[in-house]
């Protein structure tokens, strides 16, 4: 393809644009930029000094239309913006006629211009025009294109972390990453959104201006956009053009919007009339489309770059995506990586065992972004270890934090300590004692820590001993180890306590969960509550039921929150008993809020290492009751917020329940509920950031006489 070089006035393309096969050589019309205003000065301002600096490499016209504006400061400062510049056309309009007339004022105004439709929140960015007619002129087929944006509809980019990209990156920089990096997919789209849209002269003559049944506004771009392409036109996207856009500014001003409000029910019924094809383009579009990831990928990898410059880099390997189904593992990984904060950045290494791959996700400042590294099955270990030493290279990581190995290796460790890389591993189960993690047997039971010379499958063949002597090998070589609670370490420590660096305790942290002050603090009852995955034999779901059953037949309400109904057909039907399905743990407070439980009872019959459960149940002001094992019981005779069952008889433990919610002793519990201090995700990642600091500072020390000076 090639095009006429654009001559107007003398001007020519400030650079050539490459594509493979063609050098583009575009002509254009010039360009109306028509911005419809009613109100809202200070975003006007911005938006209008925005244009004037940034749209030097297109021949254009700016035509600012005053909406019959009620703000006193805007018509003297539109007409000394049009006094100043040649190219400004001033229009004042003596009523105000609504976005869709007036934006058809400015569309009408020259017939061989192209036209910007921009709204007046808007701030454009540098090269923002000469990217748009590029993407317009590039497309045979094109009606309009848009930019990418911060609030563009089903297309909105970073729109939750536009707040942190103009504090740390700034607008400026931000447009110059996008431009740079673009992989200039320019997309196609169903249709086009009005905050800023370019439209194509020949278009707008062949189909018309916007329909005015849309009164007021909403709807009319779309309309226009479905009638496009009923006349074999396209609409696509320019993903290395970004501008900020505040969004709904002037319709609330005016009073057509309330706040919050994205649509007009009436026009998009009138819509979803004249075009019965639109909303399943959409929905094709939002299931199939690929481009909206790629560019967001994109830009992702290449913010976190930006954002963590001179950070130091924690890798965290564990089992599962921190960001997925959240398990304890899981859950400490995300908290220590949300909370890092400026000095450092993490990144999570994890097996994808459907895809025969390791992921990496990295993540800074709410952003994140996944990359994959396929791993051949026939190379085996080595081929793990060989994978995972170049992700360690490639992301310059200076420490590796080790959570789990299940379906990778702890030969791992020793990769990085070849890279001369500090590890820290957490105790987060047992899986280094024993491949049944928690410590029970095929019944349930708890099983205690095996001895070396026991078996651990059915065939006699793989002894303890022998899964843990690689482990043990690994073990030996890390910088530090970390548990959650004493009695966890303390069973680590009878098959490990002769190997590795220096141990820590470092409790999880938990928020804060604010609810109002329960009813039966105030003198009536609440149900009691047994909270989490209690369908899992690892939390004693055997043990809860029958106690659940107790609870009911002496008259109290028990309540199941975390778990669903079907995993229970003993208890489905029964009287006093309910089930309030699952819960993220975002939804807990407003959950626990409308329960208002008085009791929390956790039965768990393995060694927990930690037990957020307890803590979010005292985080809400909760006592618990709890049985006697690991760091529940560890944490409840510190803390006394609550009662250790004294017995693993349901129908004692029933009648022991009973009697404490009756009792001084659970008043003094919610008495030092009150005072507890846990630990927060905050403070606890500082408690991971001193360890994380003496282990680098000892490494660089370490290796400071090789570096060359």
């Amino acid at each position: 393809m090639l095009v006429e070089q654009l001559t107007f006035h003398g001007w020519v393309p400030a650079e050539e644009y490459s594509y493979p096969g063609t050098t583009l050589f575009w002509k254009t019309r010039p360009v109306d930029i028509v911005i419809p205003i009613h109100d809202a000065y200070k975003q006007t301002r911005r938006c209008v000094e925005s244009v004037l600096q940034n749209s030097k490499d297109v021949p254009y016209h700016i035509v600012l239309i005053d909406d019959c504006s009620t703000d006193a400061r805007i018509f003297p400062y539109l007409r000394s913006v049009a006094n100043t510049h040649p190219n400004v056309t001033l229009i004042v309009q003596k009523e105000n006629l609504g976005f869709v007339r007036t934006a058809n004022v400015g569309l009408s105004l020259n017939a061989d211009h192209d036209v910007v439709l921009l709204n007046s929140d808007v701030e454009v960015t540098e090269g923002w025009l000469r990217r748009l007619t590029l993407t317009a002129y590039e497309k045979p087929d094109c009606a309009s294109a848009i930019p990418l944006s911060n609030e563009a509809s089903i297309y909105s980019l970073f729109w939750e972390h536009i707040g942190m990209i103009k504090q740390k990156i700034g607008p400026k920089n931000f447009a110059r990453i996008i431009a740079k990096h673009s992989l200039k997919l320019r997309p196609e789209i169903p249709t086009s959104v009005g905050f800023c849209m370019f439209l194509k002269r020949d278009v707008l003559k062949t189909i018309g201006v916007f329909d005015t049944s849309y009164g007021m506004g909403y709807g009319e771009e779309n309309d226009w956009c479905m009638r496009a392409r009923r006349a074999g036109y396209r609409h696509y996207l320019a993903d290395d053009c970004f501008m900020y856009h505040e969004g709904q500014v002037s319709m609330r001003a005016a009073g057509h919007v309330q706040k919050g409000q994205t649509t007009d029910p009436r026009n998009e019924a009138m819509l979803s009339a004249r075009f019965p094809e639109y909303q399943p383009l959409i929905e094709a579009y939002l299931q199939q489309d690929r481009s909206r990831l790629a560019i967001r990928n994109q830009y992702c990898r290449v913010l976190i770059k930006a954002l963590t410059v001179g950070r130091k880099r924690v890798a965290h390997l564990l089992h599962l995506n921190p960001f997925s189904n959240i398990g304890g593992t899981q859950r400490n990984v995300q908290d220590l990586m949300t909370q890092s904060g400026d000095d450092y950045c993490s990144l999570a290494i994890f097996p994808e065992l459907d895809q025969e791959r390791l992921t990496v996700l990295e993540y800074a400042d709410g952003l994140q972004c996944c990359s994959h590294f396929p791993l051949a099955p026939e190379s085996g270990e080595r081929g793990l270890r060989e994978v995972f030493g170049e992700i360690l290279k490639k992301y310059s990581v200076d420490l590796l934090h080790v959570h789990h190995c299940m379906h990778t290796s702890f030969g791992l460790i020793e990769v990085a300590k070849k890279l001369h890389i500090p590890v820290v591993f957490s105790v987060h189960d047992y899986y280094a004692l024993s491949p049944n993690f928690n410590l029970l047997q095929r019944d349930g039971t708890y099983h205690g820590i095996p001895k070396d010379e026991e078996y651990y499958d059915e065939f006699l063949s793989l002894s303890y001993g022998v899964w843990r002597r690689p482990i043990r090998q690994a073990l030996s070589q890390t910088d530090g180890i970390v548990a959650p609670s004493r009695s966890a370490l303390a069973l680590f420590d009878q098959v490990y306590g002769d190997i590795g660096g220096p141990r820590f305790v470092i409790e999880h942290g938990t928020d804060p969960l604010w609810i109002r002050k329960p009813e039966y603090q105030k003198g009536s009852t609440g149900p009691i509550c047994f909270l989490g995955s209690t369908q899992r034999n690892v939390k004693g779901k055997q043990l809860a039921e029958q106690v659940a059953l107790e609870l009911a037949r002496r008259g109290q309400e028990v309540v199941f929150l975390g778990t669903e109904e079907h995993h229970w057909p003993v208890l489905q039907g029964q009287p006093g008993i309910h089930f309030r399905g699952l819960y993220r743990p975002d939804q807990l407070s407003e959950k626990l809020q409308q329960i208002h439980p008085r009791l929390v009872c956790l039965l768990s019959n393995w060694p927990e290492t930690f037990g957020y459960t307890l803590s979010e149940a005292w985080a809400a002001g909760i006592p618990a009751y709890v049985t006697d094992v690991g760091a529940l019981g560890e944490r409840m005779r510190r803390e006394q917020c609550g009662r250790l069952a004294p017995t693993e008889d349901p129908v004692h433990m029933a009648e022991d329940i009973c009697a404490f919610l009756v009792s001084e002793d659970y008043q003094k519990a919610l008495h030092r509920i009150q005072l507890l201090r846990l630990p927060t995700c905050r403070t606890m990642w500082q408690s991971y950031q001193r360890l994380y600091d003496s282990l680098l500072e000892k490494t660089f020390s370490h290796l400071a006489p090789t570096v060359p000076q």
